[in-house]
């Protein structure tokens, strides 16, 4: 980050402990050759690399595969929504204590056993035909995951610090690269039957059954709607294929995770010990700080609850409204994906020459022109809508969470350890919550409420923008600066 107040930083030799003077520039092959140190780091970016691959592979996995898995427990969608919400309940809690795991134990050790903790997770999940124990198995994996998310980013900037920035975006890069290939090789796996339609049918027909006996007694009916005598699924679970998918997701994580044993059987020293410039915070009013990390935060949470509506949604929307196999809503998910992923490559030149409250302004309202766009298409069914402004909604979002990092930092005050940490807690919230309301919502009244809920809170962004965008003008207006110090162990 580029320092105003122009104090030097300082670069610790860890070999000798002594200072050096920068170096002259070097190409990336001939230190790749002479510098055993520069050649472990390159190379245990690589394997964090293939880390983030991996993780993005199995979130983008869930979306698709939840309409199987409900098969394979015979639920309902909203009670199948509740497996996501174990999940982002275990990254939440993941994310709380991941800086406390690795300060406290080596840190390739942490993400050796949360690869090879996720892969054995993510290979038992289709057998767990249970309802409480596939609970269990998505708490596990949100941990497992979460640990591994953060470890990612902490130790890229463990091992380069200053020059972490183009490593820190090729690892986000390869998670977006990991999300799109997903969809693509599950749709070969997934069920082509659809279990809503028969569950909702004979939901009406319990009703009905439970209405004409007592027209009085709730329980009654409710009783019946949740027997599950009441959803023919037993012959629709035998052809499931899902396993095969599952089993090379857990195969690909799995050999990710062994590359971190090569580290621990061949230890070198790469950390980079980094004293960042400390600038003094300005006497911005207490009032005004707390009202906007308030805001920031509940905008963190909006930008999460969309990315994961289209993420968790999509493939249950198409199948529900336009009544397509659950192969081609993949095949939509990754097209999010895919403009996902390219918005993150692009957003690395946009940045650097414009200024990010504007671009961040921009994209939020490119986005809700898109929810409004997409809502009309499918209210009047045409499946183009999809194809068009779902991979521009993808291409909108990847540039909103740390465009808001960066502007935080830029317009309103430096960005520490902990207020990181509060904003990924407050994103993992809406994570959390998403599959809940959406999920309820869809399945009791339409399955339009997946473009419903896209467009609120595309509307909801804008709002928190103009109220971002004044307080920036304001703090600017009184010529302050409020830092805080950013702190990295």
């Amino acid at each position: 980050m580029d320092d105003k107040t122009g104090s030097k930083r300082k670069v610790i030799d860890e070999h000798n402990g002594s200072r050096i003077q920068p170096r002259e520039k070097v190409s990336f092959f001939d230190r790749l050759k002479k510098d055993v140190v520069f050649r472990h780091k390159v190379s245990l970016s690589v394997a964090l690399f293939s880390l983030f691959a991996c993780l993005g592979w199995n979130v983008s996995q869930l979306g698709p595969a939840l309409l199987d898995l409900q098969i394979i427990t015979k639920t309902r969608l909203d009670e199948a929504s509740y497996f996501l919400t174990a999940f982002s309940l275990g990254f939440l809690v993941a994310v709380a204590v991941a800086g406390w795991i690795f300060k406290k134990i080596n840190r390739i050790i942490v993400l050796f056993v949360s690869t090879i903790l996720i892969a054995i997770v993510t290979v038992v999940t289709p057998w767990c035909r249970h309802f409480g124990l596939m609970i269990v198995v998505f708490v596990v994996r949100g941990l497992a995951h979460g640990v591994a998310d953060a470890g990612g980013n902490i130790n890229i900037l463990k091992i380069w610090g200053t020059e972490s920035g183009p490593y820190m975006q090729t690892l986000h890069f390869s998670f977006a690269i990991g999300a799109v290939i997903s969809p693509l090789a599950m749709a070969p796996f997934l069920n082509s039957q659809i279990p809503q339609d028969d569950s909702k049918t004979t939901q009406k027909e319990c009703l009905q059954n439970s209405t004409m006996n007592s027209t009085n007694n709730f329980n009654s009916s409710a009783d019946i709607f949740m027997n599950v005598d009441c959803y023919r699924q037993d012959t629709i679970y035998k052809d499931s294929n899902i396993h095969g998918a599952f089993v090379i997701s857990a195969g690909i994580t799995l050999l990710s995770g062994l590359l971190f044993s090569y580290f621990l059987c061949h230890k070198t020293n790469s950390n980079v010990e980094q004293t960042h410039t400390i600038r003094l915070s300005s006497n911005l009013p207490k009032s005004i700080r707390l009202t906007t990390i308030g805001i920031i935060c509940i905008t963190f949470f909006c930008v999460q609850v969309l990315e994961k509506s289209i993420v968790f949604y999509l493939t249950a929307f198409t199948v529900e409204h336009f009544a397509w196999p659950k192969a081609l809503g993949s095949y939509a998910t990754s097209a999010f994906w895919a403009s996902h992923a390219f918005g993150r490559f692009t957003a690395i030149g946009i940045t650097k020459r414009f200024r990010i409250r504007y671009i961040f302004g921009l994209y939020i309202l490119m986005h809700c022109v898109c929810s409004v766009c997409l809502l009309i298409t499918n209210l009047m069914k045409f499946e183009i809508g999809i194809w068009i402004f779902i991979p521009i909604a993808g291409l909108c979002q990847s540039i909103l969470f740390p465009s808001l990092m960066c502007w935080t930092e830029q317009d309103f005050f430096k960005v520490s350890g902990k207020m990181v940490s509060l904003f990924m807690l407050t994103g993992s919230g809406g994570s959390m919550l998403t599959p809940i309301f959406l999920g309820y919502l869809i399945d009791l009244y339409s399955p339009m409420w997946f473009s419903y809920g896209v467009l609120i809170f595309s509307i909801c962004l804008i709002v928190i923008y103009i109220v971002l965008f004044i307080l920036a003008r304001r703090i600017e207006s009184h010529g302050k600066e409020n830092e805080l110090f950013i702190t990295v162990s």
